[in-house]
């Protein structure tokens, strides 16, 4: 049994542990009993047709047409990542423009603010096929414009900004609980073992990549 109420939600942006967490919750959640993703959010459309969408996509569609944000996909105790990989080439990340909407339909959700050093973020970034040419098409002015994203420098601001951003959304929001994990500090595990209950020998370094990976969905 998880210490910390459910949903728990990954807010921290990808490439910084999401697949560590996801396998560390999977590690420690009996199956039968516990619903975990991690970017897909298996959305069921009306014809009964099971078909893949990321988690930050079908929220971006629901809020669109102002639907709950998690509208057909409020059924998983945790969502290890909830970005979304577009189409057209750009990014959706929730963890960046949609916190009042995913406070609003679960207002008492566990955060997990994933972080490990900048600098070594920015390299998986660049590793991750076209992941820094997304970065460099997003526009969320005025915090960060579309052209920015060509910059390391910039790419570091937006990476503290954006976990900066949640921090201070929950220090406004108090009935959110936030855990901050650095992915890369030994004791990783223990905090995480701390914060949840379940054994840090499920924390393990996980999807390492060698620059020949890509998104899917």
């Amino acid at each position: 049994e998880l210490k910390l109420s459910t949903p728990i939600i990954v807010m921290g942006l990808m490439k910084a542990g999401t697949t560590s967490i996801f396998g560390y919750f999977d590690c420690g959640l009996d199956a039968n009993y516990s619903r975990i993703t991690h970017y897909d959010c298996d959305p069921i459309h009306k014809n009964s047709t099971k078909i893949r969408m990321s988690c930050g996509k079908h929220m971006r569609v629901n809020i669109k047409y102002r639907r709950p944000a998690f509208d057909g996909m409020d059924n998983f105790h945790v969502y290890a990542e909830i970005d979304a990989q577009e189409n057209h080439g750009g990014m959706t990340l929730p963890q960046w423009e949609f916190l009042p909407e995913i406070y609003r339909q679960f207002p008492n959700a566990t955060w997990i603010l994933n972080l490990r050093d900048s600098h070594r973020w920015l390299d998986s970034i660049d590793r991750w096929k076209d992941l820094r040419k997304r970065f460099i098409d997003l526009h969320y002015p005025p915090d960060f414009f579309r052209g920015k994203g060509s910059d390391d420098e910039d790419m570091i601001k937006f990476y503290n900004l954006q976990a900066q951003r949640v921090r201070d959304f929950v220090i406004k929001h108090p009935s959110l609980t936030l855990v901050e994990v650095q992915i890369d500090d030994p004791s990783a595990g223990k905090v995480m073992e701390d914060a949840f209950g379940i054994s840090q020998l499920c924390w393990k370094k996980r999807n390492v990549n060698a620059g020949d990976a890509q998104w899917g969905l």
